[in-house]
């Protein structure tokens, strides 16, 4: 009983002894095979009889390979035929005997590989596999030459590796670039590459052809084996221009003795002013050789020209400075718009100054630009030293800053002008309101203390919108409105902090303790405030503004503020806004305002379809106090003051100016028996009046 267990035990010690030895060789997770290509050689779609051509060499990587037998059938398409002896492949770690690696041909198109590995050559790592394709010979192939993988075992998965290409024509003609030219013309280079050895055939007239379009010639042309440097100085190869026809561009060849060759053509196309067309110019391909293409795009002929486009669009703060805008391009359509001596110029609106100028870079191009100027605060000059000759220029302007004032709000424009030929208007930047505002507008009236007027949310357009570094935030009303109390203000959202909340008057003072990470919105409810007898009927429209969310007061001081709010809405008139009427009669000098009768010096009259009234009455009839009428004899100006309006006249000028906003008119106040004659008309609704004209009894009446 005893030798049986220890029998068992021997047995069991064993397999686990196995087992040890084994498990490490086992395939890893994750293990990764990836089949490619080192070569995929250029091929003949036919091999001339008796001859072969070498494919490229399948590489195989393996992360890690584990024991086993990795085995898979490599396929080639019908085109192709392998040879009968297969070339060797290779594997990197050597592996150890008795492990192999071996190649069998399974038929015309077909072979296996069969990798055999075991304990003696133990876990391989980072293995790399080659498998040349070599010797084959070619019927018909066309494109690419596919080897498609079906895995029979192990680590070698299903796949496919391009192993070569077998090009439509005997020769491969393709441009080394397109350039762009103008009417000076261009050179250009043509790559002539032999698929086999002879593709360019044999023809002492035309081997290859390149026929321009009409309006289009060839000159000084030349040609170059690319491995040498050198003209090709065998097979008489050669190339020259067509005398007499001038569009055409011949190669020509004498013998084949060389080997494949890739040549290259440079010529220069120059474009008549008044045949050639604008757009591409493609060359027809002619000639006795067989080519993969029967047309070639040679060049593109554009007009001279300059485009200015964005690169990038930005979004900026108003009333912040430092406000990074978008990246921008200006751009040839040729090589040489761009004049040497003149300047690119371009210039901010009136809201807006440079903080820091963009930089300048010539990304494309033999441009010499001289070094950016400020013209002044909003214009900039950037002077072209010398012109480019080979390529269009392409010139970035990048990283420019600008101070943006309070009030800006919409698409920032960059004007471009000067005679650089760079025109237009260019979008550089988005400009956002750092907060938006809005609010209910509950109704109140005049002469009251502490009426309820509207909540309102002040929101930030992004984060950090309200700067706490400045620290303040305020909403100031009109004269004759003040708080008449603190409201409540509070985060509702974000994490923006207050400090503290004060009303002085008029004014709400918010102070900020930090800025926000999360846009961030502040309500402000309960709010009340006292309306005095002065105020007008309408909304109270209140100035969001403060040093948080405007810091460029100082460089735009007529700017106003950041946002303007309603808060609430008068519903009944001031005193002095109570209904009046007056009536003038021409030709009178009695007139009535509200039904009282009053008597003026000199009398209206009509001149050139328009009522004429002395500037004093007219006024009163207005309701302008009479210690509110000025006249200045130097400027022959009369001004008339009521509430918080200013209205002006000038003697012999069609215009009124109301609130300092010059408004035209159609006919002009006078002089007229050492009275000053105003239009009555433009008087009255400078002031909000209505005027109403009874042609039957010749009377003009206004009601305010």
């Amino acid at each position: 009983m005893y030798k049986i267990r220890s029998k068992k035990l021997t047995i069991l010690l064993t397999l686990i002894f196995v087992l040890s030895i084994m498990l490490p060789l086992a395939v890893p997770a994750g293990a990764a095979t990836t089949y490619s290509a080192l070569t995929a050689p250029s091929v003949p779609q036919t091999t001339a009889p008796g001859t072969t051509v070498d494919l490229g060499t399948i590489f195989i990587a393996i992360d890690a390979l584990g024991v086993g037998t990795h085995s898979a059938v490599f396929r080639l398409p019908s085109s192709v035929t392998l040879p009968a002896v297969l070339a060797t492949p290779s594997i990197s770690p050597a592996l150890a005997p008795p492990d192999t690696i071996t190649v069998a041909r399974l038929g015309n198109q077909e072979f296996r590989l069969d990798l055999t590995t075991s304990a003696a050559s133990g876990l391989l790592t980072d293995v790399k596999i080659t498998v040349p394709i070599t010797g084959v010979t070619t019927a018909a192939a066309s494109g690419d030459i596919t080897c498609t993988i079906t895995s029979l075992s192990g680590q070698l998965p299903d796949g496919s590796v391009v192993v070569g290409k077998a090009p439509s024509g005997q020769v491969s003609v393709s441009m080394v670039s397109t350039p762009t030219m103008g009417l000076a013309g261009r050179a250009v280079s043509i790559n002539i590459q032999e698929n086999i050895a002879g593709g360019l055939a044999v023809d002492a007239v035309n081997s290859l052809e390149f026929a321009l379009p009409t309006g289009f010639d060839w000159s000084g042309a030349s040609i170059i084996n690319v491995a040498t440097g050198l003209p090709p100085g065998v097979d008489g190869i050669g190339v020259s221009v067509v005398p007499g026809d001038t569009r055409k561009l011949r190669v020509v060849r004498t013998g084949v003795t060389a080997p494949r060759m890739f040549l290259r053509v440079t010529a220069t196309i120059t474009p008549s002013e008044t045949l050639a067309k604008f757009g591409d110019v493609t060359a027809t391909i002619g000639g006795a050789s067989s080519t993969n293409v029967n047309s070639l795009l040679v060049a593109k002929y554009a007009e001279f020209g300059v485009s200015v486009s964005a690169k990038t669009v930005e979004d900026a703060l108003a009333g912040r400075a430092a406000q990074k805008i978008g990246d921008f391009y200006v751009k040839e359509a040729v090589p040489g718009s761009l004049i040497a001596g003149r300047s690119i110029t371009f210039k901010l609106p009136d809201n807006a100054v440079w903080n820091t100028n963009p930089t300048v870079v010539v990304e494309k191009g033999d441009i010499t630009l001289g070094a950016l100027v400020a013209v002044d605060t909003r214009t900039l000059r950037v002077p072209i030293t010398a012109g480019s000759s080979a390529t269009a220029a392409e010139i970035l302007l990048r990283d420019g800053r600008v101070t943006l004032a309070a009030d800006t709000v919409g698409d920032l424009n960059l004007e471009f002008s000067g005679q650089s030929g760079a025109t237009g208007t260019l979008k550089v930047a988005n400009v956002l309101a750092p907060v938006t505002v809005s609010a209910a507008t509950p109704d109140v009236i005049i002469g009251q203390k502490n009426q309820a007027a509207g909540n309102f949310t002040i929101v930030e357009s992004r984060k950090g919108a309200i700067d706490r570094t400045p620290r303040m935030l305020t909403v100031a009303g009109p004269n004759g409105v003040s708080f008449a109390k603190v409201p409540k203000v509070e985060v509702t959202s974000g994490d923006l902090r207050i400090d503290s909340v004060t009303v002085t008057g008029g004014e709400l003072r918010i102070v900020i303790r930090s800025d926000s990470t999360v846009a961030s919105t502040i309500a402000v409810s309960d709010v009340a405030i006292t309306v005095d007898r002065t105020v007008p009927v309408g909304p109270i429209v209140f100035d969001v503004n403060g040093d948080a969310i405007n810091q460029t007061a100082t460089t735009f001081p007529a700017a106003g503020c950041v946002a303007k709010v309603a808060l609430a809405n008068v519903v009944t008139p001031a005193p002095a806004e109570t209904k009046r009427t007056a009536a003038f009669v021409i030709g009178s000098t009695t007139y009535t305002v509200g039904g009282v009768e009053a008597t003026m010096d000199v009398a209206p009259y009509v001149k050139d379809g328009r009522t004429y009234l002395p500037i004093r009455f007219a006024g009163q009839a207005l309701g302008v106090a009479e210690e509110n009428i000025f006249w200045d004899n130097a400027t022959r100006t009369a001004t008339l003051i009521k509430g918080d309006r200013v209205v002006q006249f000038t003697v012999g000028q069609k215009a009124v100016v109301i609130n300092g906003a010059r408004v035209a008119i159609d006919v002009a106040p006078e002089i007229t028996n050492k009275r000053t004659m105003l239009p009555f008309r433009h008087i009255a609704t400078a002031f909000g009046a209505s005027v109403l004209w009874d042609a039957t009894t010749q009377t003009v009446t206004m009601e305010l």
